[in-house]
């Protein structure tokens, strides 16, 4: 489990991507008080399983508001997000939300696919829930 602190005072895509450039990323939008976000982490092992040996990184961005940090950090340990965990600005949250223009906007939680550039090449990507379906979509962007 990897915390990036201070996240919350990003500002931009770039800064949360950079750091990770040369990877794809499977990035996970979610918050403490979303039912569905959590009922997807029990989905979580069969993902590290199939990521273990693949040059793939989760990022879980939590849009969470400071007063509930600490809730952020215990939920991270709870379920154990093995991956790169973040806690960004309602801010940049609706800028991330801008970039993917999409109708159900702030539905979450929300699964993005991001190549080795940092551009988000997919705005709705399978959930963990559905195993092989996101193992053969993320699996299509290593070749």
């Amino acid at each position: 489990i990897i915390m990036i602190e201070g996240a919350e005072k990003y500002t931009t895509w770039e800064e949360i991507v950079q750091p990770y450039k040369g990877e794809i990323l499977y990035v996970d939008l979610w918050a403490t008080w979303c039912g569905p976000c959590k009922d997807e982490f029990e989905y979580k092992e069969g993902l590290y399983e199939f990521l273990e040996d693949k040059p793939i990184k989760i990022l879980y961005i939590s849009s969470d508001k400071d007063e509930v940090e600490d809730k952020w950090k215990e939920m991270v340990n709870f379920y154990g997000l093995k991956g790169v965990n973040m806690r960004i600005s309602q801010d940049l949250n609706w800028k991330i939300w801008g970039m993917i223009h999409d109708e159900s906007w702030s539905a979450i939680p929300r699964y993005l696919i991001v190549d080795k550039e940092g551009n988000m090449i997919v705005k709705e990507a399978a959930r963990p829930s559905e195993g092989q379906k996101l193992y053969d979509q993320l699996a299509s962007y290593l070749e």
